[in-house]
């Protein structure tokens, strides 16, 4: 499938603002600095559609080949418009201790284009934003600066093993001696914040942050989902993947397979401990991780 593109320009940002239509037959590359308000209702966006708003990782680009998967993913599988940010003329600094403290920026560039599209008739409230490793973070900034600025609230956050270094969890805030102005993605920064941990103790972060965490155990072979203190177990994962597979990168592959399934039930979860888990004994509420997350319910017999 190919992708067909226009590349809204930051002015003085370095930040790419990239608007995928799928129903072209060749691939382009075109720079334009577009009217928000021409855009609607073209073929690259369709302003009664939910959008996804995808935010790359470091030292990655929106041509990264698990990017790209995400993208098809999204205009074969289900009607969204989708919007990739690519900011590599940053993510490519390989000294990654001098990025988080340019957050606060970087955030309040992509901000201010989102008000400009709020301003040109586009609803923020479809919009759900999704970040990959430092990507992540930059949203949960994105999301702290639109509610204490703009008193709006993004409805629903997703992070892909959101970066640890150099970030804490909300009870260390703000002792950190770096991006110390907001905290990690977390469940403050929108109505619903869904993470998927693929990495913790490396380049992800080791804590749950989010209304729901996907968190890998045991080298990633088992994965759990945290809701305060309760866990939710992603049983299909162990039998489809092992540990060898889990990597930083692969909450991307996750989520974009829950997308191809085309069903809520791709990898479904139950409310339990891991105690319990160990003998059988998961009954409780249930959560689907991935695209469907947010169909979490705390009735047993949704999903069954």
């Amino acid at each position: 499938m190919y992708l067909y593109q226009v590349q809204i320009v930051v002015i003085d940002g370095g930040i790419y603002f990239i608007f995928f239509g799928s129903n072209s037959s060749d691939y382009k590359n075109t720079t334009l600095n577009y009217n928000f308000a021409s855009l609607k209702n073209t073929n690259y966006f369709n302003i009664s559609k939910p959008t996804a708003i995808v935010n790359h990782g470091w030292i990655h680009n929106i041509r990264t080949s698990f990017y790209v998967a995400l993208a098809e993913a999204y205009l074969s599988r289900v009607d969204f418009n989708y919007i990739a940010i690519d900011w590599s003329k940053y993510s490519h600094d390989i000294n990654y201790p001098e990025l988080p403290p340019t957050f606060n920026v970087q955030a309040a560039l992509i901000v201010s284009i989102l008000i400009q599209m709020q301003t040109a008739g586009f609803n923020l409230t479809t919009f759900h934003f999704i970040g990959h490793s430092l990507g992540a973070q930059i949203f949960g900034c994105v999301g702290y600066q639109l509610i204490q600025n703009y008193h709006f609230t993004p409805t629903r956050i997703t992070g892909f093993d959101p970066a640890g270094p150099y970030f804490g969890n909300l009870n260390e805030w703000p002792t950190l001696p770096i991006a110390s102005a907001y905290p990690s993605l977390n469940k403050l920064n929108a109505k619903f914040v869904d993470i998927i941990h693929t990495e913790s103790f490396k380049y992800g972060e080791d804590y749950s942050a989010g209304h729901i965490d996907l968190k890998s155990k045991i080298f990633g072979s088992i994965l759990e989902l945290f809701n305060q203190t309760a866990a939710f177990i992603a049983v299909q994962l162990i039998v489809k993947y092992n540990c060898l597979h889990c990597s930083h990168n692969r909450a991307v592959q996750y989520y974009t397979e829950s997308i191809q399934s085309g069903s809520v039930r791709k990898f479904i979860s139950n409310l339990c401990s891991g105690s319990l888990y160990d003998i059988g004994l998961c009954y409780g509420s249930v959560a689907s991780m991935g695209f469907y997350a947010d169909e979490y319910s705390a009735n047993p017999g949704l999903l069954s």
